[in-house]
């Protein structure tokens, strides 16, 4: 009977220690509190290229085990298949009709928008971002909200650093970061820009998909990736930090006819990855129901229990996340490409749902997303009824999400505007306030192979083969003579390679195509959209006046600035041209004009100073000139009017007049050193003559008893110029002796200077 006892005694003190066992196991599992949040975006990357998502490569394992453990997005799509636009919307909650940011030329995301990073800031959160490609540089507006904003590239691809940087430097960077605000709570984005042309993995992932290099880069990225997760977990900060990971656009491969990205809204460009793993949600989950890259910012905040801002047109997805219900308001996304408006053709909009995709332009689509992954089959015609309902459906969301008051436009510089192409992305204006279809224009459809033709003609004039940029812009006119854009293109080839004929002729070329077609009170006021027209008369300006057909430059600079009245840089380029006219009033009215639009341009008020002392100077010459006209033998004079044609660079006129002094005294042996120097050193060859040099030169040491070491170094510069460098080297040394005799150390070192390009046979020209 004791032994009984003692076993169930024991029995009940087991079952004691393993309910203390299981509490204390509950209580260590238990989701921690929300603290941080880390958002990575993968650049043109393709859901379907993930093995999360079902490739059948195992792109993606790192990822795939975060996936594992949160919330798998069946069918995320991003509203736009371009970086800085699907970023503005990722960070804003909005789509592109109301954060107003349609390209990534031309725009930024203006400072009226509130982003995510702003809200977080605000909120207590240390804000950084590391980003991975120039696209998004704070130039464009991302950076706003962020404390820090790492943009500097550290690794030069192709031999530049300011383009773009690989996963792994991003990874170590975001490493330092979390070892150093691991105690905080933070807001971490990180952008891999690898996935993004040029295909380019590095070993061991080239090798291991020799035939599939674009897998290869999301490979990649995914072993960058988990480097920063493990960081987290050694930090132990993995369980409190809300991990985001999503595609902004995807990728063309062919699809379509389309090789990148830009072009069309097909679920190859638009179909992303978008994976949450959220501490306090315990179970994993695949959601179905198609969501946008939009709802990415309500999500988080609702997570924070951050009040949603009014404007956000993106939708809180912890309702599919933490229920089963399938709510019908996540029914239809929205999606545009204004790239078609480029090449005169209507833009595409899209109504977009988990089984039917409505795209809305020319000649309407429809597809059947679920039987119909590649699009291939437009049902339109077929389904016409349900075509004409979506049709509906997508004017009135368009209705709902435009508006806000944000300015997405901005001038870019000839600089960024090289470096955003030589990411591949092709220049030209959109149209960005048409959202009615004129059934005149062409279907998107019918331009894709002139939109491809235009890409790889802008990959030639950055790799500056500017022949075959030429020849593939020839074949372009031969089947679409019609298109304005291409001689437009011809004109900028023309331009950065310097052909400036070229330039005046495609300049004329496309100005004549577009005469009629622009409203320049409108193109002033920034509705239209061919802003080239500017750009076209500033080049064929420029090109004029290297030609040196000044007043051709002024003209073209004048119709730029009709176009464009508020642009400081053609004032400047005006005055610069009335400068060289000698006309020094409008010189400074143009440049007063200039530092009106931008006051802190001291270059400019150094430019008004000069053209006022000019004038003066001008004035003098002139008041001088009558003098010797009344009076041929005033020597002062002549000697005064020759120092100013000298120091104006006007060296025939200076040498005339000193030419009158020596006529008249011959004892001037300034005058003569003065004549020797122009004679033997004029580089542009209007009063170069060695010989007479010589003969000057020789006269003023005479008069000095070749004492002078200024004049003996002359004589040395005449000998040269006469090809006589023994003479001249002899002379010279002679001269540096007495220079450094008399302590004339400034005069010594010209003169060393002169005598070492003596010795290698090289003659000195100012």
């Amino acid at each position: 009977m004791k032994k009984r006892a003692f076993t169930k005694t024991k029995i009940l003190a087991l079952i004691i220690i393993l309910l203390i066992a299981a509490a204390a196991t509950h209580l260590l599992t238990k989701p921690k509190k929300i603290k941080n949040v880390l958002l990575i975006t993968l650049d043109t990357t393709r859901a379907d290229h993930m093995s999360c998502y079902g490739f059948p490569k195992n792109t993606t394992p790192n990822i795939d085990a975060i996936a594992a453990e949160g919330i798998l997005f069946e069918n995320a799509v991003s509203p736009i298949p371009l970086t800085l636009p699907a970023h503005s919307s990722i960070f804003t909650g909005t789509y592109p009709p109301y954060h107003k940011v349609h390209d990534n030329l031309n725009y930024r995301l203006d400072e009226t928008n509130i982003t995510l990073a702003e809200i977080l800031k605000e909120k207590g959160f240390t804000t950084a971002a590391i980003i991975s490609a120039f696209v998004l540089y704070p130039q464009f507006g991302i950076a706003q909200g962020f404390e820090s904003f790492n943009n500097k590239f550290e690794k030069a691809i192709d031999a530049r650093t300011d383009i773009e940087r690989k996963g792994d430097e991003t990874s170590r960077l975001a490493c330092q970061f979390l070892e150093k605000n691991k105690d905080k709570p933070f807001f971490l984005f990180l952008h891999y820009f690898d996935p993004h042309t040029k295909y380019d993995p590095p070993e061991p992932f080239a090798s291991q998909y020799p035939d599939d290099l674009y897998s290869g880069e999301i490979a990649f990225t995914d072993y960058c990736i988990k480097q920063v997760i493990q960081k987290l977990k050694n930090l132990d900060l993995y369980d409190s930090t809300m991990i985001i990971i999503v595609g902004d656009h995807g990728e063309g491969l062919g699809e379509h006819n389309e090789s990148e990205h830009s072009y069309y809204i097909y679920q190859s460009t638009l179909k992303v990855p978008l994976i949450m793993r959220i501490p306090t949600v315990k179970a994993a989950k695949k959601i179905e129901n198609v969501v946008s890259v939009v709802d990415i910012l309500p999500t988080i905040l609702a997570y924070f229990d951050i009040d949603i801002p009014t404007h956000v047109q993106g939708r809180d997805l912890s309702i599919l996340i933490n229920t089963d219900q399938k709510d019908l308001k996540y029914q239809y996304v929205f999606a545009e490409s204004l790239m078609p408006t480029k090449y005169e053709c209507n833009p595409l909009f899209a109504l977009i749902g988990k089984k039917w995709k409505y795209i809305d332009t020319t000649r309407p689509e429809l597809y059947d997303l679920i039987n119909d992954h590649g699009e291939l089959n437009n049902l339109a015609k077929k389904e016409n009824k349900r075509a004409k309902m979506m049709q509906g459906q997508l004017r009135q969301l368009m209705s709902e999400i435009v508006g806000g008051i944000a300015n997405g436009k901005l001038e870019l510089d000839e600089q960024s505007r090289k470096r955003l192409e030589s990411l591949g992305y092709v220049g030209g204006d959109i149209v960005d306030d048409v959202f009615e279809f004129d059934k005149n224009k062409k279907d998107p459809k019918d331009m894709i192979d002139y939109s491809e033709a235009l890409q790889k003609t802008t990959l030639l004039i950055y790799q500056k083969n500017y022949d075959r940029a030429f020849d593939l812009c020839h074949e372009m006119l031969e089947k679409w003579p019609e298109v304005a854009a291409t001689y437009f293109t011809l004109l900028r080839i023309s331009h950065t390679a310097n052909r400036m004929e070229k330039v005046l002729e495609y300049g004329n070329k496309y100005l004549s195509r577009m005469e009629g077609k622009v409203d320049l009170t409108q193109e002033a006021s920034g509705l239209s959209p061919t802003k080239n027209l500017a750009k076209t008369r500033e080049m064929m300006g420029e090109a004029a006046y290297k030609l040196k057909k000044i007043d051709l430059a002024i003209k073209h600079w004048q119709q730029a600035l009709k176009i464009k009245p508020r642009w400081p840089e053609m004032y400047n380029n005006m005055g610069i041209a009335y400068f060289n006219k000698n006309d020094w009033d409008k010189a400074v009215l143009y440049w007063n004009e200039a530092i009106k639009l931008r006051p802190d341009w001291n270059e400019i008020k150094k430019y008004i100073d000069l053209a006022k002392k000019s004038k003066k100077q001008q004035q003098l010459i002139q008041q001088y000139e009558k003098t010797v006209e009344l009076k041929p033998d005033d020597i002062e004079t002549h000697i005064k009017l020759g120092q100013i044609y000298y120091k104006n660079n006007d060296w025939k006129n200076a040498e005339k007049h000193w030419t009158e002094v020596v006529n008249l005294d011959q004892n001037r042996y300034q005058i003569f050193n003065n004549l020797a120097w122009i004679l033997a050193a004029d580089k542009d060859g209007k009063v170069y003559d060695p010989k007479k040099a010589i003969q000057f030169a020789k006269q003023a040491c005479e008069l000095t008893k070749y004492e002078r070491p200024d004049m003996l170094d002359t004589l040395g510069v005449a000998y040269a110029a006469d090809g006589k460098f023994d003479d001249a080297i002899k002379t010279a040394e002679k001269a540096l002796k007495i220079a450094i005799q008399k302590k004339q150390e400034d005069i010594a070192q010209e003169i060393r200077n002169h005598l070492e390009l003596y010795h290698a046979n090289k003659p000195y020209n100012k």
